[in-house]
């Protein structure tokens, strides 16, 4: 059988396994290797059902000795059973790395023979690609109940994260479901792992090889049994307090197969799934307990209102707090403030008083927080209207305008020009020549790296590599910003590292709105480069952003393939950045040749990661719309996956 029809049948397998995030790691690269599962965390590509794809996820064999009843590659299920060995499972990975489609590889399986065995065929691929390949992203396995710890130990060394699959809530359930599993047999290993990363961690100092260092994580499905939401949670808590769990994940029962101990449902509970995931959230960084959250009394969620909003209807004589005064801890009760937000609020509130309009601005949802909060002690945006963040602008009539070549280095280079003539206030500076001003003056300005760098080393001396970093990415938000990156550039000069106080105030807000466009966009596109193979071994990866990212994300490719040579082509600017294996330089490329000559085995690869992609999609999940807000039609121009897709 060909690799590209096991890819298929054996995607199709584990797609149901949703615990496929890819963060976490503390893995390098190192030289002459491939990858850094340092950086991992990045979402390369959504599948109709709107969930992400990250990291290849497969099963080693869709062969099992267990007969679970719920699950689809299940003993009894008569299907075609395939094996793809650990040299045919380096090989897709690798490939796919290189190709940026994915960040990592899942790798689970079925029971063959034994767990011993099955745990020996993961530890061959992962020493396949660690000391063969040297490869350095990150690769997630699973720790298999039944196990012997010394080879539980050995896999740890080489993977970033394990899960150990639980499955179903209870013992009561697993007897009727899966009687060949137990609670006590799944905990076992789940304890092992714990252990050792706790020991890891004392013997950090002794530079002993990393250990799971992404830690592990567990998988529930949620609506194959009887459980309640509260018998849920409740063991999400204790598995986090006892475990040491990272992540405990949530999985919608499909009815993929047909079994008597099985309900017979129309579709999966996705809501229920979004609930648990809500509620998770509010354990892991709200301080919420699930006593808390759900009750005896109300044992599960309520469909129509998240977790969060329904403690606080129950609580109602905790509210309303004043915004201005309640502790860090209250105001993440508040439904519609989440931390970031919370984290705002109270800086922003060491200098100022905080006003409706500043509690969005901090990122809250105003339409929920409202109900729950004062601010001055009056409701929804009653307070002082004039809170000092609004600024109204008079540009004297005979303004000088400095036009300079759209380079960062220019602007810079502009800045100076400015504060040498000593034009003060009465000026803009523009990347375009023609104010529109009948009055107005130009003056071109010369790219002056010196005059650039003096500007620069001043602005970092006097507040610091995080406004500077701020500056950076508002300039290459594509968006006309001169006017607010001067003003940004004239305050700081002024005030210094005390610039961090005036979050509230529009042109800081304006700044910091366009550094987070930039740095949005290139962090998605860190994930959706989608790189070919040359004939003559370059990969190369055209893209279309909307906001100048190539600077930002160079660095991220130059290490994650720091022995390749390739080059990113931002095709509506006529830039690209080109790496030969020691630096990057980045160019102007007026026109491109057509007839670009692909390497024989490009297209290969292309057809399977296509039907890889396709298969992964659960057709009960399809979720257009989720999908294309993750991933716009703007982006799909370059994409392999979506190549013949409009």
């Amino acid at each position: 059988m060909e690799i590209g029809e096991k890819l298929n049948i054996l995607a199709d397998a584990a797609k149901y396994d949703v615990s496929c995030s890819s963060s976490g790691s503390s893995r390098k690269n190192i030289a002459g290797g491939l990858g850094n599962a340092r950086y991992s965390g990045i979402c390369h590509s959504w599948t109709a059902d709107g969930r992400c794809i990250s990291l290849l996820k497969i099963l080693m064999t869709n062969a099992c000795i267990y007969d679970c009843e719920y699950c689809v590659n299940r003993r009894s299920h008569d299907t075609l059973r395939v094996f793809l060995s650990p040299e045919e499972i380096a090989t897709l990975t690798i490939e796919f790395y290189r190709r940026n489609y994915i960040e990592g590889l899942f790798l689970s399986s079925g029971i063959i023979r034994s767990p011993d065995y099955t745990t020996e065929l993961l530890i061959k691929t992962a020493r396949i690609l660690r000391e063969r390949e040297h490869f350095n992203g990150y690769i997630h396995m699973k720790g298999i109940p039944g196990t012997d710890s010394k080879l539980l130990n050995e896999l740890g060394q080489y993977i970033d994260r394990v899960s150990v699959n639980i499955e179903l809530p209870s013992e009561k359930s697993l007897k009727i479901l899966a009687p060949q599993k137990s609670r006590d047999a799944i905990m076992a290993p789940m304890k092992f792992f714990r252990d050792r990363i706790a020991e890891q961690k004392q013997e950090r100092s002794k530079r002993v090889p990393a250990f799971v260092p992404a830690g592990q994580t567990t998988q529930l499905i949620v609506g194959a049994s009887g459980e309640s939401d509260r018998d849920i949670l409740r063991l999400t808590e204790g598995l986090y307090r006892v475990a040491k769990l990272k992540r405990v994940y949530y999985s919608a029962y499909v009815p993929v197969m047909a079994g008597k101990n099985l309900p017979v449902i129309a579709r999966p509970p996705l809501l229920r799934e979004n609930r648990l995931y809500q509620a998770d959230w509010l354990l892991r960084y709200y301080g919420f307990s699930a006593e808390e959250i759900l009750t005896e009394k109300e044992p599960d969620f309520d469909m129509d209102l998240d977790p969060k909003s329904c403690w606080a209807m129950r609580h109602r004589e905790l509210f309303p707090v004043e915004i201005n005064r309640a502790s860090y801890e209250i105001i993440l009760r508040v439904p519609g403030i989440g931390v970031i937000s919370a984290r705002r609020i109270v800086r922003m509130r060491r200098n100022q008083f905080v006003s409706p309009d500043d509690v969005k601005r901090a990122g809250a949802v105003w339409k929920r927080a409202k109900h729950f909060v004062t601010c001055g002690g009056k409701y929804d945006g009653m307070g002082d209207a004039d809170t000092g963040n609004l600024r109204v602008y008079f540009p004297g009539r005979y303004e000088m305008k400095y036009v300079y070549d759209g380079t960062f280095a220019g602007f810079l280079s502009a800045v100076y020009r400015i504060y040498h003539d000593g034009t003060g206030q009465m000026v803009s500076i523009s990347a375009s020549r023609g104010s529109g001003d009948l009055f107005g003056e130009e003056t071109e300005v010369a790219t002056d790296i010196n005059h650039a760098e003096t500007v620069a080393d001043a602005f970092l001396k006097s507040c610091g590599t995080a406004a500077f970093r701020w500056l950076y990415r508002a300039f290459l938000c594509d968006d006309d910003s001169e006017k607010y990156l001067f003003d940004y550039v004239r305050r700081g000069f002024k005030w210094g590292k005390s610039i961090y106080t005036h979050q509230g105030e529009v042109w800081m807000w304006e700044i910091l709105r366009r550094s987070q466009m930039a740095g949005n966009e290139a962090e998605k596109f860190k994930g959706i480069v989608r790189f070919s193979e040359l004939a003559e071994g370059m990969l190369y990866a055209p893209i279309h952003p909307t906001h100048h990212v190539l600077p930002l994300i160079v660095r991220h490719f130059q290490k994650r393939l720091s022995c390749e040579e390739w080059a990113i082509h931002d095709v509506g600017r006529h830039v690209a950045a080109y790496y030969d294996g020691k630096q990057v330089t980045i160019v102007r490329v007026e026109s491109l040749k057509t007839d670009i000559a692909y390497s024989q085995d490009e297209e290969g690869f292309q057809q399977l990661w296509r039907d890889y992609y396709r298969h992964m999609a659960i057709r009960e999940r399809n979720n257009p719309t989720a999908q294309r807000s993750f991933l716009p039609k703007k982006y799909w121009a370059y994409l392999t996956e979506m190549s013949g897709k409009t």
